[in-house]
């Protein structure tokens, strides 16, 4: 994971309205779940292993 300067990507009315609540401290800020992708599902590690279960089970 890289890290972002917020001083890079966020106004400055913003940067302290945060820091009323975190000073200093490293916090994650998550995508909005419309963008998130389950695990496997952008490099086919999910499909592969899908089949390969598939493939045990009959």
């Amino acid at each position: 994971m890289t890290y972002v300067k917020a001083t890079a990507v966020l106004p400055e009315a913003l940067i302290q309205e945060i820091q009323k609540y975190v000073q200093g401290e490293t916090i994650y800020i998550p995508k909005p779940d419309q963008t998130h992708y389950k695990w496997g599902t952008r490099s086919g590690s999910r499909k592969l292993i899908d089949e390969r279960n598939a493939s045990i089970k009959y």
